[in-house]
């Protein structure tokens, strides 16, 4: 693999987790 993809699979790594993160904090600040 290059280190061009691997840039980008790290890069939309970071980004689902952020989101799944933020997901996951506006679930429990819901229910709260």
């Amino acid at each position: 693999m290059t280190n061009q993809s691997r840039k980008i699979l790290q890069q939309a790594a970071d980004l689902i987790g952020t989101t799944l993160n933020q997901f996951i904090i506006q679930s429990a600040l819901d229910k709260a």
